[in-house]
């Protein structure tokens, strides 16, 4: 009777327990860039800043890091925050911010005609695509 007992009481304490408790306490999104600074030009072998600025909804939202996509001399570059999910957060709203990342200028190909194109998320358009800025430089 106690063994049964026992078992009864191990399978009720195991059933009740929640799996709420799991759920993640923050989400990444990606946030649209409001406005890049960036150099006049590159030179092969140089490093630069470049410095967004983008709008956080509100307070939930933290910058994580900048996600960047390179395919071959096309660089894509996006502010990916994380939400906060619970409620402790500032609720202030349409907050400014900005952060900067260092970029590393390739060295020079032999016939001297290269190019970098990078394209700053700049949202979604009406039909849901996304939106860039594009930025070109060629190397003569």
């Amino acid at each position: 009777m106690k063994k049964l007992f026992l078992l009864l009481s191990t399978l009720f304490i195991i059933s009740s327990c929640s799996l709420d408790e799991d759920k993640p306490l923050y989400v990444m999104e990606f946030l649209p860039i409001q406005s890049v600074e960036y150099p006049e030009y590159l030179v092969p072998g140089e490093t630069y800043q470049m410095k967004v600025k983008y709008i956080k909804p509100n307070g939930c939202y933290v910058f994580d890091r900048f996600h960047i996509e390179e395919d071959g001399n096309t660089i894509l570059i996006a502010v990916q925050t994380m939400f906060r999910i619970d409620s402790e957060c500032k609720k202030t709203e349409n907050i400014i911010a900005e952060e900067s990342f260092s970029f590393k200028c390739k060295e020079a190909s032999a016939d001297g005609n290269d190019t970098y194109v990078f394209k700053f998320y700049t949202g979604l358009d009406a039909k849901g695509n996304k939106t860039y800025f594009k930025l070109e430089y060629f190397f003569h």
